[in-house]
């Protein structure tokens, strides 16, 4: 490597980085912004810089939605770079579209546009996807830096922190980073990380330059309180500070970014970079990079340009004085956009609404499609065989249902087969689904028995550690439910059941595990009592293990048992209720009276021997007629509208009914036709647990 370059350690870590870092968002594809430069010209300049002594090269998976990264990682293979010397940095926040030229955050659009629901932000599902996915694409196994783009206001700190803790120990990330936000939100997490014994921040990429020096006032004590490294983004302004100001460029024509810079102190500032770079024979871009460089916060400023004479002319950056700052212009006053994301973001709805999962991170679907129809009909008479199931599956996903729920018991494991065929047909995008599976019941090897029929005997069929919450059922179920779905990680993996024989301690280190070996994202509960409930969330958290994010409660119009101590709990904990027969097995969408498959077949209904619930259903037919709309979705309208219930599960056994239901999203009840719905209901026996 060239000796002039300086290498500098980033932080008080112990990684160095070249003194000038090659930024590569200009390279990847025009269609995504004019002035990227295609791949053959891109490796062109990762070639100089290389050879003039930079190591250290910073991308993002949203750069040419990640053509960036791609080229990049072509670069290293076809130059023969050697890896241990360079450092690799990159990024993840914003939602990434599917081609070069999308566009998922242009003015006019929506990331729900291009599908996009969990895969933006800082939620733990989205950071391993987003990880995974920008390794495939620089060909590397590892990333030196992971840097947030953006602070993320719909995700906790302390599932962002703790899943970019988790990346790092699983081997594919190094260090970590922040990028862009406000001090006291940088302080936030990295206390955070602090007090939990998590991987710290070792650096920030922050908006700093001449024009823009906004980050003195909070953002550098900060991080020179935490000993974190500052490698700003833009310290040319986008080219603002190489040239005079009327000076056209294809950036200058084609960024859109530059309406921003809308700063009073532009031409001033600009008017005295250029008098003092004709002062000194220098070039303006050297002016400008010299007075970053001069700067003790600074670490490394990251350059980005569209032409080798470019690149080589802000690598003479012998010029560095530190005198330069006393010519400056004074701190300009704070500009109408601090580049920081703001809270007010989100997304817009369409008729398919997604909600945050509790207080996690991960969103889903208003409505979530129930799997326990899809199997074969041997297990259960009602259920549904392959082929119709795909065309449910399929179904659900175009009117924007992403959110799948299932379970190794339901027909023995063949429901998570189809459920796992029906993706692979499909080619549905692994990244936009949410997947969700439980374990706790015994899986018979005959499709035709099931384990939840009473009298079964779980010893008559070999089984004796096959079931339950114990630490070895737990790893077992889980690899042959990501064996059967053909996936590498499940996002919510639920107790199927309360486990009385298992020592609660044993099964939440088990879950806690099973999510830091990578296999699951997130963990879940199903009907339990409250108590239970309270007692396995609170060992988790006194002992800084992974919580609970949902409870798949049985919860309807005729089952209501859960109001009293099981939804005050999630609320106390901030877990999301996702509650399962919200329809009554089907005794909520037709009068009483009617005969179907599954009144005949589905030996559980047996146990809806409710004293209201003539009362209750008579009440739901009469609302629909007077609505004109059906009894399930007046049903399903119901418990959308409960505060408690963040999305129902949802189990068809016909396309007719799966649309209708879906319907019900467009239904809205008043407050007197939810208490005129509620005013029959009477206190019930437990039904779902015991």
């Amino acid at each position: 490597m060239a000796p002039k370059m300086e290498y500098v350690r980033l932080g008080n870590s112990g990684l160095k980085v070249s003194k000038i870092i090659l930024g590569c968002m200009s390279y990847g594809s025009p269609e995504w912004q004019e002035w990227v430069l295609g791949e053959e010209e891109a490796i062109k300049h990762i070639k100089y810089a290389y050879e003039q002594g930079i190591q250290t090269f910073d991308t993002a998976n949203m750069y040419s939605n990640g053509l960036s990264e791609v080229i990049l990682g072509k670069a290293i293979k076809q130059l023969n770079l050697p890896r241990e010397e360079l450092v690799i940095m990159t990024k993840v926040f914003f939602p990434i579209g599917k081609n070069p030229g999308d566009k998922p955050m242009a003015p006019g659009k929506t990331p729900l546009d291009f599908g996009i629901i969990n895969q933006k932000g800082l939620n733990r599902k989205h950071i391993f996807d987003s990880v995974k996915a920008s390794l495939q694409r620089l060909q590397l196994d590892y990333i030196d830096l992971l840097q947030c783009h953006r602070f993320d206001y719909e995700t906790p700190i302390e599932e962002t922190m703790q899943a970019l803790h988790d990346v790092v120990k699983a081997g594919y990330v190094r260090y970590i980073g922040m990028s862009s936000c406000y001090a006291y939100q940088f302080y936030q997490m990295q206390q955070y990380a602090i007090a939990n014994n998590l991987t710290p921040f070792i650096s920030m990429q922050n908006h700093y330059s001449l024009i823009y020096r906004e980050e003195e006032r909070e953002m550098f004590p900060t991080l020179k309180h935490f000993g974190v490294g500052s490698i700003p983004w833009s310290p040319l302004a986008r080219g603002l500070l190489a040239h005079p100001l009327k000076t056209e460029t294809v950036r200058s024509k084609t960024d859109a970014y530059l309406q921003i810079y809308n700063i009073p102190a532009i031409p001033a500032i600009v008017g005295r970079v250029e008098e003092l770079s004709k002062k000194k024979g220098v070039s303006m871009a050297q002016i400008a990079t010299a007075w970053v460089l001069s700067k003790p916060g600074v670490t490394a400023p990251i350059i980005g340009t569209t032409s080798l004479k470019n690149l080589e002319d802000i690598l003479g950056f012998t010029v560095y004085n530190h005198a330069l700052a006393n010519q400056v212009a004074s701190i300009p006053p704070p500009p109408k956009h601090t580049f920081h994301w703001p809270p007010s973001y989100n997304m817009p709805g369409k008729k398919m609404e997604y909600v945050r999962l509790g207080n996690s991170g991960l969103k889903v679907s208003r409505v979530i499609l129930g799997c326990m129809s899809y199997g074969t009909p041997d297990w259960q008479g009602w259920v549904l065989p392959e082929e119709e199931a795909i065309k449910h599956i399929k179904f659900a996903y175009d009117h924007g249902i992403q959110t799948f729920d299932t379970a190794d018991v339901y027909s023995n494991g063949l429901s998570e087969v189809i459920l796992g065929k029906a993706i692979k047909q499909l080619d549905l995008p692994r990244e936009e689904l949410v997947i969700m599976t439980k374990l706790f019941s015994p899986v018979v090897k005959d499709h035709s028995v099931s384990s939840l029929a009473p009298g079964f005997n779980p010893v008559d069929h070999g089984i004796i550690n096959q079931k339950g919450l114990s630490r070895k059922h737990i790893f077992d179920s889980v690899k042959a439910s990501l064996e059967r779905l053909q996936l590498d990680y499940i996002d919510l993996f639920q107790c199927h059941r309360f486990d009385y024989e298992t020592p609660i301690e044993e099964t939440m280190q088990a879950l806690h595990d099973v999510v830091k070996a990578g296999y699951v994202r997130y963990i879940g509960m199903s009907s339990c009592y409250a108590y239970q409930f309270h007692q396995m969330q609170n060992y988790a958290i006194t002992h800084n293990l992974t919580p609970f994010v949902s409870m798949q409660n049985h919860y309807s119009l005729i089952y209501r048992e859960e109001e009293r101590e099981m939804f005050p709990t999630l609320k106390l904990f901030g877990v999301g209720s996702i509650p399962w027969s919200p329809l009554g097995r089907g005794l909520l969408t037709r009068p009483l009276g009617e005969e179907t498959v599954r009144r005949k077949t589905d030996a559980f209904l047996m146990s809806f021997n409710m004293p209201s619930l003539s009362a209750v259903v008579g009440r739901v037919e009469e609302l629909s007629k007077k609505k004109g709309v059906s009894m399930a979705q007046i049903s399903t309208a119901w418990v959308l509208s409960k505060p408690g219930v963040t999305a129902p599960i949802i189990g068809t056994t016909s396309l007719k009914n799966l649309e209708d239901i879906l319907g019900a999203l467009d239904v809205k009840l008043t407050e007197e036709e939810i208490k005129y719905l509620e005013e029959p209901y009477q206190p019930a026996s437990i039904i779902g647990h015991y």
